[in-house]
């Protein structure tokens, strides 16, 4: 420690309140207005005793696991010192007569800060004198008068009659261009002598500031001839850090209406000396695991070998030449995983919140007798939405985890093909938002159990992850439903997760013609090493798509495909490793999509299936507007267990008779739908490319749809229709419009220029009550006028003009 001591001594004139009044026993009386107390006085006195934290400690002490080692690395102690203005020695205190509160403080002015601005105060040394019950608040204040108190701390204990060191809570940055004070209030009883002093001499305005009030200070020394400093250090070290200081607002007492009385004690026997740390050498550092002596070193690292699997804290303390520092500990560090949440449902429900049928049974179980399930005793109910939701969350904010797991063992019975699902959702805020991971359906799953795991890594940082069970069930078929047991979650400091990997896959084959731009979330909190899609045309691998990582989290993979590849199939899948020593992969399930550019109407919403029996039909009317070959059509159906299988339809391309599906414009295709009853509403892909020669250059509007030759055929709905595209046939010969939509699409290939011109100059005008005028002109240099349509159902109202040599669209 350095003691500072200023030969210059600046007085300041200070207006004291006249009602304040001070008395001192062993000076003369300074006024008539001055009433003397009567002092106590001490007579034992203990030496003090060196404490460990008065050593400087090691610095960001670091525990990482390295398989199969543990290498612990830390900082040397950061320089700092300790300032003060008593010279260090107790000589006894103050207090007051009858007891009460007052303020002591040890004052800097700007010029004595110099060497000082920008360091941190983060702990005060005081000696509080005789009391042990006495009650201390450190304070620490900066203006002219202590004016803005910027951090206190409440002693909750101390050892009387020795040095005791307070650390911050809230560190203090040094400003050299404001006053800085640091001190304590006291609230003591009658008859002690709590503020410990020095031997003096007084250094005043810097040494022996005092309040009765906390708001108005004067110097000891210069109103009442007390000649003496308080005992009072400061500890200040260079941490690169700043603390912006904020007033603290504190409800001070009334100025007192009379001045109080203090009373002194002397201090007897050998001066209890405060010595610095700095003045300790620095030897060493003693390494300890979980509390037990591993080395000792003068490195700043440590590498422990062959850790087994456990959980591990390192802690690091230096070793000077006249002992040993606090030690200074790492975050806890988990080899093999370490278990946060666990239920085996042997202990009741109370672990969670749940809703609809949710409860324990003991039909089945994985593990004792009991496990969770959503509908004990029976079938699920129809038409339910039902939780069972973690009562508490699980706390991932500390920044040395690495990884996070999820697992439960399960069996099930839930109706096939995509209407009754067991969906698993995690979140970090109450589900107002939240991830789903998982889902499942499947019947007569009910052996054997399998566990099923999932990373909540994305999850790492939040204090309240929580993890819940959705069962969702339609109206039409009903079930045993799930069994779920032993459901734990594991964290770990070692990364052992895969990179979880977020994107939309296609819906229903929709892609690109040439360009088509995966857009992923890819989270991992070792961050990303590399992120690719691999992929195949048609069946045939292709280079792999390296991903550009957009910023953050987010990375974008461009499949390139050629035009002339329209109406392939591109199947591919999103991998990613992760940044740690392990180098954790991580692949998505296949997504596809068909080369081309996709027309569709409707929004794809499965509100009803529509049986279609022989020789009946449905169609959709689309509107090409630039020439080109169609080379998909998309046909949605549908089946269930409640159903026949669905027989072998016939997929037309129709031209427009402008009521409806005219002429086949190819040899109708027989295929089988592909819907299922694992993929019960499948779209069934039918390939046109080998119909090249009727199917290119097609302009203007088409019908593609499908007849029944034998039996029935099941298709999707969505009711009400939005698209107003879809027709009827009862007999596969005449056609009516219907309002619902039928999930039917196509794609086709590059567009071409349209050759043929549309009408120019269209204007429209009301005529009312509800008639509208249109007007237009010929094409310039179009050939002959044939025939002008107007059609109702086209949702752009366009108009056509055919000519003996094509037609254009306007």
């Amino acid at each position: 420690m350095k003691v500072i001591t200023k030969l210059g001594l600046v007085l300041l004139a200070m207006m004291i309140s006249s009602s304040v009044l001070w008395a001192q026993s062993s000076v003369a009386d300074i006024g008539s207005t001055k009433q003397l107390p009567t002092f106590a006085s001490e007579n034992q006195f203990e030496i003090q005793l060196k404490s460990p934290k008065t050593l400087y400690v090691p610095e960001n002490v670091v525990a990482v696991y390295e398989d199969p080692d543990v290498s612990v690395t830390w900082n040397a102690p950061i320089p700092g010192e300790w300032i003060q203005w008593d010279n260090g020695e107790n000589d006894g205190g103050k207090g007051m007569t009858n007891g009460g509160s007052f303020w002591v403080a040890s004052h800097w002015l700007p010029d004595e800060l110099t060497d000082y601005d920008g360091f941190t105060l983060t702990q005060v040394s005081f000696y509080p004198n005789e009391d042990p019950d006495a009650e201390f608040e450190i304070m620490v204040w900066t203006g002219p008068d202590a004016g803005t108190l910027v951090s206190t701390e409440v002693v909750t204990s101390f050892t009387v009659d020795a040095w005791n060191e307070i650390t911050l809570s809230t560190p203090v940055t040094i400003d050299a261009t404001e006053e800085l004070w640091f001190g304590y209030k006291v609230t003591h009883g009658a008859g002690t002598s709590p503020a410990g002093k020095d031997t003096g001499p007084a250094l005043p305005e810097q040494g022996d500031m005092i309040s009765t009030n906390g708001t108005t200070w004067v110097s000891s020394h210069n109103q009442f001839n007390w000649d003496f400093n308080w005992n009072l250090a400061a500890f200040v070290m260079e941490s690169g850090k700043k603390y912006t200081a904020k007033p603290l607002v504190k409800q001070l007492p009334a100025a007192a209406e009379s001045a109080p009385s203090f009373t002194s004690s002397k201090g007897k026997g050998n001066n209890k000396k405060f010595i610095p740390s700095s003045s300790k050498a620095l030897l060493g550092y003693n390494v300890y695991r979980n509390t037990e002596f591993q080395a000792y070193t003068t490195d700043l690292f440590y590498i422990d070998a062959n850790v087994e699997d456990g959980t591990y804290i390192y802690c690091v303390s230096a070793v000077y030449d006249e002992g040993e520092s606090d030690q200074v500990c790492a975050p806890s560090i988990s080899i093999g995983g370490g278990e946060v949440f666990f239920d085996d449902f042997e202990s009741g429900i109370s672990n969670w919140e749940v809703t609809g049928d949710w409860g324990l049974t003991d039909e089945y179980s994985y593990s004792a007798s009991h496990s969770l399930a959503d509908s004990p005793g029976g079938n699920y109910l129809p038409n339910q939405e039902t939780y069972a939701t973690m009562a508490n969350g699980v706390d991932f904010s500390d920044p040395s985890l690495l990884s996070a797991d999820v697992s439960w063992w399960m069996i099930m019975d839930i109706e096939n093909g995509n209407f009754d699902y067991l969906y698993v959702e995690v979140s970090d805020d109450d589900f107002a938002t939240f991830t789903q991971i998982a889902s499942f359906f499947g019947e007569d799953l009910l052996d054997p159990w399998v566990q099923y795991t999932y990373p909540l890594g994305s999850m790492l940082g939040s204090n309240n992850v929580k993890v819940r069970f959705h069962f969702s069930s339609d109206g039409g078929y009903e079930v045993d439903g799930c069994y779920i047991d032993d459901f734990s979650i594991v964290t770990s400091n070692v990364d052992e997760a895969p990179p979880e990997i977020f994107f939309d896959a296609p819906v229903a084959y929709e892609g690109a013609l040439e360009e088509y731009v995966v857009t992923a979330e890819i989270v991992d909190v070792s961050g990303i090493a590399s992120a690719e899609v691999s992929y195949t045309l048609e069946g045939v691998a292709q280079p792999n798509v390296v991903g550009v990582n957009t910023g953050g989290d987010t990375w974008e993979f461009t499949i390139t495909t050629p035009p002339e590849d329209a109406g392939s199939q591109v199947d591919f899948q999103i991998e990613a490793v992760d940044a740690s020593p392990a180098a954790n992969a991580a692949i998505t399930d296949t997504a596809s999509y068909i080369v081309g550019n996709y027309i569709g109407y409707d929004n794809a919403v499965v509100d009803f299936y529509t049986t279609v029996p022989a020789p009946g039909g449905t169609a959709v009317i689309f509107t090409i507007e630039n020439p080109a070959q169609i080379v998909t059509a998309l046909i949605r159906n549908y089946t269930d267990q409640s159903q026949p299988p669905n027989d072998e339809m016939l997929v037309h391309v129709w031209e427009d008779s402008g009521n409806g599906p005219g002429a086949d414009l190819i040899t109708p295709i027989a295929i089988m739908p592909e819907a299922n009853l694992v993929n019960t509403r499948a779209w069934t892909r039918v390939d046109l490319r080998p119909y090249s020669a009727q199917l290119s250059g097609i302009l203007g509007n088409v019908f593609v749809g499908f007849t029944v030759p034998t039996g029935t055929v099941l298709t999707t709905i969505s009711q009400p229709g939005i698209a107003n595209r879809s027709f009827n046939s009862a007999d596969g010969v005449g056609w009516s419009s219907i309002t619902d939509d039928y999930h039917y699409r196509i794609i086709t290939g590059a567009e071409e220029e349209n050759p043929w011109l549309p009408p120019e100059n269209v204007t429209a005008d009301l005529v009312l009550p509800n008639n509208v005028h249109v007007e237009w002109d010929a094409p310039t240099g179009a050939g002959e006028l044939i025939e002008l349509s107007q059609y109702e159902n086209d949702p752009q109202n366009a108009y056509y003009q055919a000519y003996d040599n094509g037609y254009g669209v306007v």
